[in-house]
């Protein structure tokens, strides 16, 4: 073991004096590092902000939870929640024009009726995203559904595999 720090002490003497190790072991690293958080900063500083309209035409439990999960994504950033009371009313709040006066929706989530029912059978189920002009706001609420939408499913799998094992027998 001894002999190992001899050798590692000799390479680090031969290191120090050879100004090239210092440059790349060093000062290279740093200096890429700083070149690449003053090129990806502004990333970091991107404010996400939304309007989101949601029409429930269920007033169901599971409605409710997916209510309650975008209400929570909107206090957490910088998305405004809207309850509307028909899907009409949401395609014209999404519908509107992007550089207008008006006050409009980047996207809509339809929650239909039976929607919490269809939840716990077999029957498959949908919510609605109506989506506005594109951009990134309309990406976000398809992808905020799609991914309720799998929780759900793997929520049914569990339920099922449970009750195909005997359940609480």
């Amino acid at each position: 073991m001894r002999q190992a720090w001899i050798v590692a002490a000799k390479d680090l003497k031969l290191r120090m004096r050879d100004r090239s190790a210092l440059i790349v072991g060093i000062i290279a690293p740093l200096g890429l590092a700083a070149i690449f958080s003053s090129i990806f900063n502004p990333i970091e500083s991107f404010d996400f902000t939304a309007t989101y309209a949601v029409v429930d035409q269920d007033e169901g439990v599971v409605a409710a939870q997916f209510i309650g999960a975008l209400n929570q994504f909107g206090e957490s950033s910088g998305v405004n929640i809207v309850t509307l009371s028909s899907r009409d009313e949401a395609v014209d709040l999404v519908d509107v024009e992007p550089f207008s006066d008006e006050e409009g929706a980047d996207a809509a989530f339809v929650i239909p009726a039976g929607f919490s029912v269809a939840m716990g059978s077999e029957n498959p189920v949908e919510i609605e995203v109506i989506s506005g002009q594109g951009g990134v706001g309309s990406g976000v609420a398809v992808a905020f559904a799609e991914q309720f939408a799998s929780e759900m499913t793997y929520a049914r799998i569990a339920v099922a595999t449970f009750e195909n094992l005997g359940g609480l027998d």
